[in-house]
């Protein structure tokens, strides 16, 4: 089984026009990719809303998801 190496995932609001969107970044040793999510918000807090239930379910996943590395019971 080939061990899931952790990227670094940071999260940004970033104004575009009116409305605002969020950009989720992973670096990797030679690049840094960035993806811009389609939504738009109307406000910053609307945005910030999003990426806290978006982070939240994601450790709530990372957390039910067996890992390798875990000592059995």
């Amino acid at each position: 089984m080939r061990e899931q190496v952790s990227k670094p995932l940071q999260v940004s609001i970033r104004q575009q026009g009116a409305h605002f969107r969020v950009v989720y970044q992973h670096k990797y040793p030679q690049v840094v990719e960035e993806v811009v999510y389609t939504e738009r918000f109307a406000t910053t807090a609307d945005a910030q809303k999003f990426v806290d239930d978006g982070l939240r379910a994601r450790r709530i996943y990372r957390s039910l998801t067996p890992r390798s590395d875990a000592v059995p019971p």
